[in-house]
């Protein structure tokens, strides 16, 4: 991979500008991207930062094609377009889970313009302090979280195999990245936390959690995901996967690579054997199901299903000292089992169907794994109940 640090301390302009200035550039290389008929997926990595009234952005691009469009767009002193403002500035806004009024378009773009200017002057030195004065503020923001929400999107595969666990592994950061340019790329969306991937024993899973304005459809944001990812043709992206692959093999920044897949699936894989599955999207597709994904969208927390209807539940969960649980919950959330800790996930998982499937049977041999029981009788009542949805599937 291609590393570099581009920088430009003190730009003429308060910090709402210079960060708004930063996004711009960022959804102009996207946009660039593109044009060329990539995808941002494929390119590699890129990190904006602003503070204060200094611009920073950390790259790690695939490609010499990539560094180079992307120092043509940071040399570029074209006004940005309004329509580029608006979704940059809807970005933002969920971002700081803020309102952000223009309330000077004409003084913004001037501002826009002395920071385009001076990144593109000296975006490889620290320059003197700017003394040009500014005008007021032309962004106005106001801090309201009340009208935002979290939604948490998760992208399954019904395969737990080991070359498929493998290549979901190396490829979910590729999926979340198609599905945000997709359906997310022009909306008030932001996301709010590092994707979490979890090995369980029938399949694999990755979740993201993004802020949103309460107003954003998510609901049909989360079909038009869903559809994407069924009728994407990872065909044309062959090469692009294969170089992922070298970068995977030879790039220091994969070297805790096998810890992660390690902690997450008890699987003893080296970096060259992740790095084997890569390229192979469309095995994944084909045989794993990609065609099939199972995406879903919801708010945080999400709804419990009506007591009156709804089968006990098992959750599997991490907690804060980094292992792994279950529980069975029953009517009104009440845990009628709770696992002791597990260091893998699927571990966890297995011990799950086992008592899904083989109902009060499994429990004398997963006794060390389970925390004393306090009601007997309802435990039984509800893996009865479990193990017949079970037989009836």
């Amino acid at each position: 991979m291609i590393h570099k640090l581009y920088s430009a301390y003190n730009l003429p302009a308060n910090h709402d500008v210079c960060h708004l200035f930063e996004h711009l550039v960022i959804r102009r290389f996207l946009r660039m991207v593109e044009k060329s008929g990539n995808e941002r997926a494929f390119v590699g990595e890129l990190h904006g930062t602003t503070s204060e009234s200094s611009v920073f952005f950390d790259v790690a691009f695939f490609t010499h094609e990539s560094t180079t469009l992307f120092e043509k767009v940071i040399t570029d002193v074209k006004p940005f377009d309004l329509s580029m403002i608006n979704e940059s500035v809807a970005h933002i806004e969920a971002e700081m889970k803020s309102s952000v009024v223009i309330w000077d378009e004409k003084e913004l773009h001037k501002q826009l313009a002395r920071c385009q200017k001076a990144f593109a002057r000296r975006r490889s030195a620290r320059p003197d302090k700017i003394t040009e004065p500014v005008k007021s503020p032309p962004l106005e923001i106001d801090y309201q979280p009340d009208n935002f929400i979290d939604i948490t999107l998760t992208v399954e595969i019904p395969d737990a195999s080991e070359q498929a666990t493998a290549a979901f592994f190396c490829m979910y950061p590729i999926l979340l990245d198609l599905v945000r340019s997709a359906c997310f790329d022009r909306a008030p969306v932001y996301p709010s936390s590092h994707s979490e991937f979890t090995a369980y024993h029938d399949g694999n899973s990755v979740s993201q959690t993004y802020t949103v304005k309460k107003s954003f459809d998510w609901q049909n944001a989360g079909k038009a995901a869903q559809n994407y990812l069924r009728t994407f043709d990872p065909a044309p992206h062959a090469d692009h996967l294969n170089d992922l692959a070298k970068t995977f093999k030879t790039e220091p920044l994969y070297n805790p690579a096998p810890i992660y897949f390690y902690q997450k699936t008890a699987a003893p894989l080296t970096k060259h054997a992740l790095a084997k599955a890569t390229p192979f999207m469309h095995t994944l597709r084909r045989a794993v199901g990609l065609a099939s994904l199972d995406m879903t969208v919801s708010t945080l927390p999400d709804k419990p299903a009506p007591a009156a209807t709804a089968l006990p539940q098992f959750k599997q969960y991490r907690e804060a000292d980094g292992l792994f649980y279950f529980k069975l919950t029953g009517a009104g959330g009440r845990v009628l089992l709770q696992s002791r800790s597990f260091i893998a996930p699927r571990k966890a998982g297995q011990a799950v169907r086992r008592l899904q499937t083989e109902g009060a049977a499994a429990l004398p041999s997963l006794h060390a794994s389970l925390e004393p029981v306090e009601d007997e009788a309802a435990l039984l009542q509800a893996l009865a109940a479990l193990q017949a949805a079970a037989a009836a599937k």
